[in-house]
């Protein structure tokens, strides 16, 4: 097995891995919703990931709360180098769920980046040598 294949092979575990997580938190926030309303049955399709609240974007980004703009920061920039679709075939399996990761993980940071002042984000964006 040549080194490519092996870094193919470990990119493809890695967004699958993620996948499987951000779709779990997905699911249990689903049920969570759906017990709460009343019981219905599973739906047979995998649902479209969409982030309501900080609190579900934290999940998704894997911060705890309170946590620093720039441990934000950090995490959405590792799960996006990490789950970069371009590395797949286009239209594969794998590529698709790489772009919901992407969007995902947009959205969670998006959401999580607005409840900074807007003189921190600035801030933290400066580069002082």
């Amino acid at each position: 097995m040549s080194e490519f294949q092996r870094a193919v092979g470990i990119i493809k575990g890695y967004v699958n891995q993620q996948w499987e997580r951000i779709n779990s938190v997905e699911i249990l926030d689903a049920r969570d919703e759906l017990d709460s309303i009343s019981p219905r049955p599973e739906p047979t399709t995998t649902p479209k990931v969409i982030v309501r609240d900080a609190a579900h974007a934290r999940r998704i980004l894997d911060v705890a709360e309170g946590a620093s703009l720039q441990t934000v920061k950090k995490a959405y920039e590792e799960l996006r180098e990490k789950s970069k679709p371009e590395q797949f075939t286009t239209g594969s399996e794998e590529h698709t769920r790489a772009i919901r990761i992407q969007r995902s993980i947009h959205t969670a940071y998006t959401i999580l980046s607005e409840e900074f002042s807007i003189t921190e984000k600035r801030f933290q964006s400066l580069e002082i040598d």
